[in-house]
């Protein structure tokens, strides 16, 4: 990993007050993150660990049931990595449909707190795929952490 990437990934620090409000909210930092693990065609289980611990330690009881949610999320994931009429999506594809959810659907509070994920994900498999560090790298670029 380039020492550029390794100062960014130290400045990338927990964020205190984190909310998650909503369900539409859970769904689209969960997804964005199984995007990032996903982005090198392998989702290692403790990459899913540590996304599926954020779930757990941000849940609300009014979302309804959360087994059920990350089956369904699960189903999304499956559904845009393999499309059933179509080819697998393109590295600049995958980080276009993340791109989407991450900087353009998610309140501010809520990037930062998926950039926090995204760390945590990316450091769960001790492996820092070079698509993963760009992905990170380019999202604490954009939010200029």
């Amino acid at each position: 990993m380039e020492e550029q990437h390794k100062k960014i990934l130290a400045r990338i620090q927990p964020i205190e007050e984190f909310k998650v409000d909503t369900l539409d909210e859970m769904d689209h930092i969960v997804f964005a993150a199984f995007l990032l693990a996903s982005i090198d065609d392998y989702i290692d289980d403790l990459e899913t660990d540590e996304i599926h611990k954020f779930a757990k330690n941000h849940w609300n009881p009014d979302f309804g049931d959360m087994p059920n949610f990350l089956k369904a999320v699960d189903k999304k994931l499956s559904d845009f990595l393999f499309p059933e009429y179509d080819f697998a999506p393109t590295f600049d594809q995958h980080v276009g449909k993340f791109m989407e959810i991450a900087r353009d659907v998610l309140r501010p509070e809520l990037q930062l707190g998926l950039l926090y994920l995204m760390k945590l994900v990316m450091e769960a498999d001790e492996i820092f795929e070079p698509r993963e560090v760009l992905l990170l790298t380019s999202y604490a670029e954009i939010l200029e952490i």
